[in-house]
C-alpha cells in the first residue's frame, strides 16, 4: 500500500501520523514512489506527512 495510491490527478497532503497498521502494529504503509523511483520503508516511520502531486516540471533555468 503505498500513500499516493487513488489520488488521480489531485493535490493532496496526507497525515500520516496516524496511519494505518496490521495487528501486529507493522505499517501497511509499507513503500513510496519519488517520480519514477520506488522506497520500500515503513512510511509513517521515516514521514510525518507526504505531499502529493500530479505532475512535476523542471525550470532548466535552476542548476542542480
Amino acid at each position: 500500500m503505498s500513500p499516493d495510491a487513488g489520488l488521480a490527478d489531485r493535490i493532496a497532503l496526507t497525515d500520516l501520523r496516524h496511519a494505518p497498521r496490521d495487528e501486529q502494529g507493522v505499517p501497511l504503509l509499507n513503500g513510496i514512489r519519488f517520480q519514477s523511483s520506488h522506497l520500500s520503508t515503513p512510511v509513517p516511520e521515516a514521514f510525518d506527512a507526504v505531499l502529493a502531486v500530479p505532475t512535476v516540471t523542471r525550470d532548466r533555468t535552476v542548476r542542480f
